[in-house]
């Protein structure tokens, strides 16, 4: 049962963009979002509405303590039962169903923004192209541990270099190649988020799968400012816990391959060509962490292996003559 902000009181809302915040036992964090959040400078109304997903913590506390002192702005929305757990991922395709803001921002509730003018910087750029439905910007790393900024987000790597450019405007493909965007920085037409298609159980269905049905909509817009910061295994994220337990890396590693294999069914396999270096990728993880050889063709599984580098060619090769020892070599990383 939700408590806090209405879907009636959504219905009369006058924000232009609809800012979702998902957070869960953040308390160490959250107070950076909602800072982040109230610091925007802009020239049309927006809204915020910060889903707290049943923490246990003082998350709750402080996200009531921010909507007391910024009413206008900041909408808690309060879980008793934890709805992940329960699979209820998108809790907040409800609200946006009643609202009538254009855009939707996202940022989770262990990342934050760092530049005021984020929201109009994006508002604008869309604002001036009819055929974009989707703006990222870069972002900063931060080592959640230390605290300590550790370069941008982006590029990744020289594909992610080459990409970004060609910017500020990208097509499908380029988007949809870029390895991994700042999901603090996703802002995006409301009604073509809406349009999205639901992903099968077991597959995954959060940022990457925006990123790719987002980018199939239309052109992208990219913003190289650094907007937000993005911490790195922050505590209480999925990445975090990827880092202690082997099998919940597996079982992520194989939802990706289910988002993968359902966009192609539902692009036509338009796309194919640039999703299948992601798959590959996300396959040969299960190789080495399952102790199998047979799940791609050895010539795919090599150019997987060559794009993330000399040791994981020799994990390969070793992968065809001690299986065993390379599960648990691999047992022993995330990867």
């Amino acid at each position: 049962m939700k408590r806090g902000y209405s879907l009636e009181e959504m219905e009369h809302s006058v924000a232009d963009v609809l800012i979702i915040c998902s957070t869960y036992n953040q308390e160490k964090y959250i107070g950076d979002a909602l800072r982040g959040f109230i610091s925007q400078k802009t020239d049309f109304p927006f809204q915020v509405l910060v889903h707290d997903d049943a923490s246990t913590d003082a998350t709750p506390q402080i996200i009531r303590d921010f909507e007391s002192k910024y009413p206008e702005i900041i909408k808690g929305v309060y879980e008793e039962q934890n709805q992940y757990s329960l699979g209820n991922f998108h809790w907040y395709n409800e609200y946006l169903e009643r609202s009538a803001a254009r855009y939707i921002a996202l940022c989770e509730g262990d990342d934050y923004w760092v530049d005021p003018c984020k929201l109009q910087k994006q508002f604008d750029a869309m604002s001036k192209c009819s055929e974009c439905n989707f703006c990222i910007t870069n972002a900063l790393l931060m080592d959640a541990g230390s605290g300590e900024l550790i370069g941008k987000m982006m590029p990744r790597n020289k594909r992610d270099e080459s990409i970004l450019s060609r910017g500020p405007l990208l097509d499908s493909e380029d988007m949809m190649s870029l390895e991994f965007i700042p999901t603090a920085t996703f802002f995006a037409d409301r009604r073509t988020w809406l349009k999205e298609p639901k992903c099968p159980s077991g597959a995954f269905s959060g940022d990457r799968a925006h990123q790719l049905y987002l980018a199939s909509s239309g052109t992208s817009i990219y913003l190289e400012d650094c907007t937000a910061v993005y911490r790195v295994n922050a505590q209480g994220s999925a990445m975090a816990s990827w880092n202690v337990d082997r099998s919940a890396r597996i079982a992520s590693i194989e939802k990706y391959v289910k988002l993968y294999d359902h966009f192609n069914r539902y692009t036509d396999d338009k796309f194919a060509d640039v999703v299948r270096s992601f798959r590959d990728d996300k396959v040969l993880s299960l190789m080495y962490a399952q102790g199998s050889k047979r799940l791609l063709p050895f010539d795919r599984a090599w150019a997987a292996a060559s794009r993330r580098g000399s040791r994981y060619c020799l994990l390969l090769i070793l992968l065809h003559i001690a299986p065993g020892l390379v599960t648990r070599l691999w047992g022993r990383q995330v990867g």
